[in-house]
């Protein structure tokens, strides 16, 4: 897993512009990236607070822990993380992620980047010569088949 954390300037919520956009590079195919946000309660008391992501959000996100109490202000916060593990190259995945508390409410847009695709490096050979046929005796599968049939021919 990759962890990343960063703050976050606490303001309310209250416009329908995000508080913030959020880019989550993903460290390989079906592996988890997380990005982890802190944040506070906009008094001197802890909140409860709800986390989710938003209808739309694409299945490769997840968000935790759902739920929880927002540490005061003036302390560190509380981590919420939101972990992005991609299943295929090529698409940029997006979701919107939501706190919600009793009084306020906060709203994040984040883009999940798949990991580089890199096309697999080998060497290829080709033989000199063609294996030689192993000594031995021929089989004749044309007559094999007709024995068969005869037996199973009533």
């Amino acid at each position: 897993k990759q962890w990343y954390q960063r703050r976050v300037p606490i303001t309310a919520g209250t416009s329908a512009e995000p508080d913030d956009n959020i880019v989550i590079r993903a460290s390989g195919l079906h592996k988890d990236s997380v990005v982890g946000i802190r944040l506070n309660s906009l008094d001197s008391s802890s909140i409860s607070y709800e986390a989710y992501l938003d209808k739309g959000s694409d299945p490769d996100f997840r968000v935790y822990p759902p739920t929880g109490q927002l540490l005061p202000l003036g302390t560190e916060g509380t981590l919420i993380c939101v972990a992005y593990k991609p299943t295929l190259y090529g698409k940029t995945h997006n979701a919107k992620l939501i706190v919600q508390t009793p009084t306020n409410q906060w709203s994040y847009v984040i883009q999940g980047q798949s990991p580089a695709f890199s096309v697999p490096v080998g060497v290829t050979t080709t033989p000199s010569r063609l294996p030689k046929p192993s000594p031995g005796v021929k089989k004749n599968f044309i007559r094999q088949n007709m024995r068969v049939l005869a037996q199973n021919t009533p």
